[in-house]
């Protein structure tokens, strides 16, 4: 004879198995997640290594140069005026530009707001804009364009940054 407590319990059972199922397939979810990102992470540093292959010395000063002109070498600066974060200072709308870019070239990849505090994913956006917009400029024109805008390199008040980055320039030899 079936009593209350019998059912009870049976649905205890059946509810325990439901949830276990259930548990199963989300962990199953979840590692499937962690492989792919794990494969992304992979390629992305694989493609940052042969990014560093491809650029030049004096873009790599450069870069080193902003870097210091910028945040003081800082991956943790904020210029909360600006919304600009991380150590190349990188804004929003940059951050919109690398990834019209990206989504052009068919690259694969896209960038978030929070990759601005990451110096390999800062590194990786700033050579992606520069190989687009200025792979024959001069240092003068990447720099003042990085600091003023797609016509940055013919606004005067980009020139007291150039400065900036040409004493930092020197610096570094």
């Amino acid at each position: 004879m079936i009593n209350a407590k019998h059912v009870i319990i049976g649905f205890l059972i059946l509810s325990l198995t439901i949830l276990d199922v259930g548990l199963c397939i989300k962990i199953d979810q979840v590692e499937h997640k962690n492989i792919h990102l794990r494969e992304r992470i992979e390629v992305l540093e694989q493609e940052n290594e042969e990014l560093r292959e491809h650029v030049s010395d004096s873009i790599a000063k450069l870069i080193t140069a902003i870097i210091w002109v910028e945040s003081s070498n800082n991956d943790s600066a904020l210029n909360r005026k600006e919304n600009a974060v991380g150590c190349m200072q990188i804004r929003q709308i940059m951050l919109h530009e690398v990834n019209r870019i990206c989504n052009m070239t068919k690259n694969g990849l896209f960038f978030i707001l929070d990759d601005r505090w990451s110096r390999d994913k800062s590194l990786h956006m700033f050579t992606i804009w520069y190989q687009y917009h200025h792979p024959d400029d001069t240092l003068e024109k990447i720099a003042r364009n990085w600091n003023g805008g797609p016509d940055g390199y013919t606004d005067r008040r980009t020139n007291r940054y150039w400065k900036k980055v040409k004493k930092q320039l020197k610096k570094l030899g």
